[in-house]
C-alpha cells in the first residue's frame, strides 16, 4: 500500500499529461487510502485539493458535456471534504445544459439527501426517474430510499425498496444482478 500511494502522489505532483478523469480517480484513490488508514484530516486535505483540480478543469471544459464529465468526481471530493453544497451551482448547470440527461438530477437528489434538504433532494429524484432506464434506474430508486428513510417516512421508504425490488427482479438477463436483487431482499426484511 505505501508504495502505491507513493506512486499516486508522484503522479497527482508531476507535469505529466493525464486526462481530468484519470487525475480524479488517482485522487479518489488516494482517499480510499486516507480512510482506510481513518486519517480524516488525511483525506480532507485530499478532497480540498481534488475539488480545486476539478473546479480548475471543469472551468476550461467545453461543451457541456465534457464539464458535466466531471460531476460525479466532484461530488466525490466535496462529500469527502464535508462540503456537498458546493457541488449544486455546478449540477443545477449541468441540469440547465443536459436537459435529456438523467445524472444531473439523480446527482442532485444525492447531494440535497447529504444536505437534509429533503423536498429538494425528492424533487430532483422526480427528475432522474423520468428520464432513467435500465439498471441505472436503481441507483437512482437507492437514494431515493435513503431519502425517506432520513426524512422519517418508514411507509414510503419500504413501498421504495419493494419497487425497487420488484424492478430489478424485472431486468432482462445481462441487465439483472442478484447481488443487487439479494441486498434488496435484505434491506426489505430488515424493515419488516
Amino acid at each position: 500500500m505505501a508504495g502505491f500511494t507513493k506512486a499516486c502522489r508522484e503522479v497527482l505532483d508531476s507535469k505529466v499529461s493525464v486526462a481530468p478523469d484519470d487525475r480524479a480517480a488517482v485522487y479518489d484513490a488516494l482517499l480510499s487510502e486516507r480512510e482506510e488508514a481513518k486519517d480524516e484530516a488525511g483525506k480532507r486535505e485530499i478532497a480540498v485539493r481534488m475539488a480545486a483540480f476539478l473546479e480548475q478543469e471543469a472551468s476550461r471544459a467545453q461543451p457541456p458535456d465534457a464539464r458535466a464529465s466531471l460531476d460525479s468526481w466532484r461530488i466525490t471530493a466535496y462529500l469527502a471534504a464535508g462540503t456537498p453544497e458546493k457541488a449544486v451551482e455546478a449540477l443545477q448547470r449541468s441540469e440547465k445544459e443536459l436537459p435529456d440527461d438523467y445524472n444531473p438530477p439523480a446527482r442532485l437528489a444525492l447531494v440535497y439527501k447529504e444536505m437534509k434538504r429533503w423536498d429538494e433532494a425528492l424533487a430532483a429524484s422526480d427528475r432522474a426517474l423520468a428520464k432513467v432506464y435500465g439498471p441505472r434506474k436503481l441507483n437512482v430508486l437507492r437514494v431515493r430510499i435513503d431519502i425517506y428513510a432520513g426524512m422519517g417516512d418508514k411507509d414510503a421508504a419500504k413501498k421504495t425498496v419493494e419497487e425497487s425490488l420488484a424492478y430489478a427482479e424485472a431486468l432482462p438477463e445481462g441487465q439483472r444482478s442478484e447481488q443487487v436483487i439479494a441486498s434488496l431482499r435484505k434491506k426489505l426484511g430488515g424493515m419488516s
